[in-house]
């Protein structure tokens, strides 16, 4: 038979509606809020239908930057995401630069050997494939994992695997044609996990794994200062060009 429509309650706080769409369809529904509304509900989801999320943006200039987190996700698991629906949805969202940013999970694995790291960078590689076979126009970038840590007797050290995984997100980066940025040597790099653990304010988390939220700013800052030094390079390169 035809494919169904399920519908979902929206409430912005000024007016209340509801919202149908086919069964059929991993687009987006766009709706204008009502002017002044500071919040949004969503009720009444459709359990034939599988919702991905909800985009909240003003109209007008200015960057966009969509954060996907899945928790104790790796890269097999996103690589099992379809790849035409991923494309679909990479378009529907008009994105410039798709950023890749993991890996502690599979820092927490034993001392990687060069079989298992070999199959890791394949399994990167094919997921950054995608954004040039299927969407050719984005760039894209891999920054490599942070770090992570164990606690030993002189205190937390950097675990073993985290340097080779950063060398094999490297690797991938190069072989596809993206850029790299190395989260784990701006860190410290084998000292990065000691580092962060004990500076004050912590940057570490107790896990030695996730940064805090002082972390998450002095790592925002880094990429931003290597970003500038990346243009100041590039616009060097272009005048010093002849004609």
């Amino acid at each position: 038979g035809e494919p169904g429509t399920t519908g979902v309650r929206l409430n912005d706080g000024t007016s209340d509606r509801r919202l149908t769409v086919p069964l059929d369809n991993d687009g987006a529904h766009w709706v204008d809020l009502a002017a002044g509304a500071t919040s949004l509900r969503l009720s009444e989801f459709g359990a034939e239908a599988t919702w991905y999320g909800a985009v909240v943006e003003r109209a007008g200039p200015g960057v966009v930057v969509d954060n996907l987190g899945l928790v104790n996700a790796r890269a097999v698991n996103h690589a099992r995401i379809d790849a035409e629906h991923w494309a679909r949805q990479v378009r529907g969202r008009g994105a410039h630069l798709l950023t890749y940013f993991y890996g502690v999970n599979a820092a927490g694995e034993r001392r990687p050997g060069k079989p298992w790291l070999r199959g890791y960078a394949d399994d990167y590689g094919t997921i950054l494939r995608r954004v040039r076979t299927l969407t050719p126009e984005r760039d894209c970038l891999v920054i490599s994992l942070l770090t992570r840590g164990s606690h030993g007797d002189q205190g937390p050290r950097t675990r073993p695997s985290v340097a080779p995984l950063a060398d094999a997100q490297h690797e991938a980066a190069v072989a596809e044609g993206c850029g790299y940025w190395s989260a784990f040597e701006a860190a410290g790099g084998e000292r990065s996990a000691a580092k962060w653990a004990t500076h004050r304010p912590r940057l570490l988390g107790a896990d030695l794994a996730h940064p805090t939220a002082a972390g998450y700013r002095i790592l925002a800052k880094k990429f931003y200062l290597a970003l500038l030094e990346g243009f100041v390079d590039y616009l060097n390169a272009r005048v010093g060009r002849p004609g």
